[in-house]
């Protein structure tokens, strides 16, 4: 019978038992045993489950993944993971821990947030979501040199209310596009090697992220009697993204290394007319839904009796974005280039482990400061459909662009526990709460209410849950 890896909590209560047990003649109880705890186990587990359904997912909108991190852990510590991480978190933050992972799990969770942004002191609304996730880790069972080297993981997330949104908003219009990225199924898959029969503590990992472009054509015709008919074909085409990382294990100490490739989702409805007395020239509908930049994230974690300290920091290549706008036909104007620059994240987090009654309960918490990439609203050249500077009489053509995410404070806290059941099985339960603080802004440019100059302010608070049983 397999029993459950040693917590803590398991380990301090086994020795103090091991000494009771030798003063008074009795069976000494080994560490590493677990321990079960049927009826708190069970009441914790319900009353927090239906804390959580009833008061922990307000409305969200937003990218889950790249804004608050994914599962529950990694969002309370300030979004980290690229070290510490070996659950289905990994095959996202970082598919190398995988290779540290030899039981099979299956998580379930649920993530919201709730924007509070505000553009000249009013309440500046975007679109509600709630999503749900899910995620597994197997290890694969081979034989000889792989034995106990390789395992498979997965992370799954959904929107609540659609599988993809996407909006692309004239240049004059208040848009948020770091903030407000669009709803869409997100889905990672990594694998993880356990190289540490080459060089003592080292991990190798490597997985792919997949969106879907939405492809089409709308084909309108006029028939023999004068009624006009339309005939449309969609497609979804998996875009993959790759991802690589590393870990390696000095003592106390884990270094982790993870690049991600950029991710994007393309919507395009392509417009024929035909039929007409006068040539209609083909027509395209769409543009950039999502948007991802390739990114580099390095982190430490130093782990000792029951703290665990993170440092990270996670740089992206923003300056690649070429906006969302794409142009409808070849005589039509793009708004002006968004002009992003590559960005560095800093991030540092602690995570202690306490006992209750034998259950471990572990406290967390971060920090974060995400800066914005996105420069001040301003008047901007307009483009061509091309991409070069629209002019008239050799000057270039201004126009409003009002993108106006800003600098964002992120505090983080987290809660878990995590239980022993029969035949060596454990459940683990873990809550996360944030808030984005947005740094107020004033832009070089009027806002739509006519207020000189413009300002930008707000937060986003943000929760989740995830549920995970291993055997």
């Amino acid at each position: 019978m397999r029993t459950s890896p040693a917590t803590p909590c398991d380990v301090a209560h086994a020795g103090a038992t091991a000494r009771s047990a030798l003063s008074a003649g009795t069976r000494r109880i080994a560490p590493g045993s677990s321990f079960e705890h049927r009826w708190p186990a069970c009441t914790i587990v319900a009353l927090t489950v239906a804390w959580t359904i009833v008061w922990g997912t307000p409305k969200a909108q937003a990218s889950p993944q790249d804004l608050f991190g994914i599962g529950a852990v990694s969002p309370g510590l300030a979004m980290t993971g690229v070290a510490w991480a070996d659950g289905d978190e990994a095959a996202l933050l970082n598919p190398a821990g995988l290779g540290a992972r030899w039981r099979t799990a299956l998580s379930l969770g649920a993530s919201a947030n709730a924007p509070r942004l505000r553009i000249d002191g009013r309440r500046h609304a975007l679109g509600p979501a709630r999503g749900l996730g899910i995620g597994f880790v197997v290890p694969l069972p081979f034989d000889g040199p792989l034995h106990r080297r390789l395992a498979l993981g997965g992370s799954f997330y959904t929107p609540a209310q659609s599988l993809l949104r996407g909006e692309v908003a004239y240049a004059e219009t208040v848009q948020w596009p770091v903030l407000a990225r669009t709803d869409v199924v997100g889905l990672a898959v990594g694998l993880g090697y356990d190289a540490s029969a080459l060089v003592r503590g080292l991990r190798l990992g490597a997985g792919v992220r997949l969106l879907a472009d939405l492809l089409g054509e709308l084909a309108v015709r006029l028939d023999e009697t004068g009624t006009f008919s339309s005939e449309v074909e969609t497609e979804l085409l998996a875009r993959p993204s790759p991802l690589v990382g590393a870990q390696w294990r000095r003592g106390s100490l884990v270094a982790g290394l993870v690049y991600r490739h950029a991710l994007s989702s393309r919507m395009s409805l392509d417009v024929t007319v035909r039929d007409l007395p006068v040539r209609v020239p083909p027509l395209s509908v769409g543009g950039l839904v999502h948007y991802e930049p390739a990114s580099v994230a390095a982190e430490l974690a130093w782990s000792r009796a029951r703290w665990r300290l993170v440092v990270h920091a996670t740089w992206r290549r923003w300056s690649q974005w070429p906006g969302s706008q794409q142009p409808t036909s070849r005589s039509s104007y793009l708004a002006p280039a968004p002009d992003f620059d590559d960005t560095l994240s800093p991030r540092v987090a602690v995570e202690r482990t306490i006992c209750l009654r034998r259950l471990p309960a572990r406290l967390r918490a971060g920090y974060a400061f995400e800066p914005s990439p996105a420069p001040v609203a301003r008047q901007a050249p307009q483009r061509t459909a091309d991409g070069r500077a629209r002019t008239v009489d050799g000057e270039p053509v201004l126009v409003p662009l009002r993108i106006v995410d800003g600098h964002r404070h992120v505090a983080t806290v987290g809660w878990g526990l995590d239980w022993a059941l029969e035949r060596g099985a454990r459940l683990a339960l873990d809550l996360y709460a944030q808030v984005h603080a947005l740094v107020p802004r004033t832009h070089a440019i009027d806002g739509p209410g006519g207020a000189s100059p413009m300002r930008s302010s707000g937060m986003l608070i943000g929760a989740g849950w995830t549920a995970r049983l291993q055997w």
